[in-house]
């Protein structure tokens, strides 16, 4: 993205992320650790997430210690199968905004969404039975089993 777009002499581009997680239903900001619970409000045309923190990068270095930075915060339990099994989705979301130089022109936006699913627990192979990792284990289990409903409706 960031070689693309700096040769291209008729367009300024601005680069910025996000990065979110879905822990036990709620959404998280995994920027500002302190944020409180973000919303989602459905447009016609997108999805919005009011407050969530939006840092603008110029290069893959910044990007990719962002990235990192958010991943460090990512809500993780060690069960028998992974000593740092993920517990909840996340998305990592690319806002490309190139305006033009020449007024005449239209600007160009676009969106990359990477999303890491957490896996599906089985309750005997994780050696998760009672408490907050079975809670986690029940959502996570849910949230999959809605979203391939999705997918095979498609």
């Amino acid at each position: 993205i960031f070689s693309r777009s700096s040769k291209d002499p008729h367009y300024k581009t601005e680069i910025s992320i996000s990065m979110v997680q879905i822990y036990l239903d709620r959404l998280q900001d995994l920027f500002l650790l302190e944020a409180p619970e973000l919303n989602i409000l459905p447009d016609t045309e997108r999805v919005e997430m009011p407050g969530v923190t939006t840092k603008i990068v110029t290069d893959s270095r910044e990007f990719m210690k962002l990235f990192y930075y958010g991943e460090q915060h990512r809500m993780t339990r060690a069960t028998l199968m992974n000593p740092t099994s993920s517990r909840g989705h996340a998305a990592l979301i690319c806002n490309v905004k190139m305006q033009p130089i020449d007024p005449s022109m239209s600007m160009k936006i676009g969106k990359l969404v990477l999303v890491d699913l957490a896996g599906y627990e089985r309750f005997a192979a994780t050696g998760i039975t009672t408490g907050i990792a079975a809670e986690e284990a029940k959502k996570i289990n849910a949230s999959l089993l809605a979203l391939g409903g999705v997918v095979n409706s498609l």
